[in-house]
């Protein structure tokens, strides 16, 4: 019996090939396991037999997106913080969107600077707490809305900066004015095709927007399709808002990807550019095997998952995770 089963089930199944019986997707751990998404063979689901008896068929992992993959891992976050409670499952909304100061002098995650803090905080019953020094954080206010945007080199992520509710960020080879300079990131041959200042992105804290005001080679929005990605030109002037597994490209292999994320927060205060997130595994959340009686009698489908990509095995009965 343990707090949080899902790391040593997959570890298990990883190293001796053992089959698993459970209806999750296990989102947060596709970066950790690469066999993952698709797998055949490998998972099982239970269902309620019309006697009453439980029994298991093949299922067939399904392949997510990119923005899933995120919402899961920040949702593994929040609920290790105590920050998100399933049998409240909105409340983490009042925490999230404002920022704390500890009454510890100095403190690196929520001290009393200027900035507000990017840390993410803990919760212990009805009380916010610093998660160095364990004190309750005194409210200072509002925190700024943040959506996070990963840049990926060849489907590889090279990085992530932040675009801030009401505050337009260039994005380019060099931008000036503190935007974001992509040449640390990217090879030679990107760079000679990617413009000083190649977007403007913007954000009105519910989605972000995207602009090509002035770029020399273009800038293409890719659509996720589930048989064939879409190409479209983004036209300079035009205004263009991504939705969710779109990617705004700005050369063949570089391009700028939404993260799923909803809440944007990292351990330690950053200048808005981050490297890539901590690994998958040290964040997932707990699931429980849950049965229902009206689980679907097919598997392997897309449709039967929510729009985070869990399904009805995520904390299905509330027990703490245990399997």
């Amino acid at each position: 019996m343990l707090p949080r089963a899902d790391d040593r089930i997959l570890e298990l199944a990883d190293a001796l090939e053992l089959r698993v019986v459970s209806a999750d997707n296990f989102l947060d751990f596709h970066r950790a396991y690469p066999w993952l998404p698709g797998s055949r063979g490998r998972f099982l689901r239970p269902f309620l037999g019309p006697d009453g008896r439980i029994g298991v068929r093949p299922r067939i992992k399904p392949v997510p997106a990119e923005w899933q993959v995120s919402r899961k891992e920040e949702e593994g976050l929040l609920l290790e913080a105590g920050v998100l409670r399933r049998w409240a499952p909105s409340a983490h909304h009042s925490v999230l969107s404002r920022d704390g100061h500890c009454p510890e002098p100095g403190c690196p995650l929520f001290g009393g600077g200027d900035r507000p803090s990017t840390a993410l905080p803990r919760r212990r019953r009805d009380r916010v707490l610093c998660p160095t020094h364990g004190q309750p954080l005194t409210d200072a206010g509002p925190r700024p809305r943040r959506a996070q945007v990963k840049v990926l080199m060849g489907g590889t992520v090279k990085g992530r900066f932040m675009v801030t509710a009401g505050e337009p960020l260039a994005v380019g080879r060099a931008p000036a004015d503190g935007g974001v300079p992509l040449g640390a990131w990217i090879g030679d041959a990107s760079v000679v095709s990617v413009s000083r200042t190649h977007v403007v992105l913007s954000y009105d804290g519910k989605a972000l927007t995207v602009v090509d005001e002035r770029s020399a080679n273009g800038t293409r929005i890719r659509h996720n399709r589930p048989a064939e990605d879409e190409l479209l030109p983004l036209r300079h002037g035009t205004l263009w808002r991504p939705r969710p597994g779109d990617s705004v490209m700005l050369h063949d292999r570089l391009e700028l990807l939404p993260s799923g994320r909803r809440f944007v927060f990292e351990e330690d205060a950053t200048d808005g550019t981050v490297g890539p997130g901590p690994a998958a595994g040290a964040v997932a959340a707990p699931t429980m095997l849950g049965l229902s009686p009206d689980l679907p009698s097919t598997d392997g489908r897309n449709g039967q998952d929510d729009p985070d990509g869990s399904t009805g095995g995520d904390g299905g009965t509330g027990g703490g995770g245990q399997r």
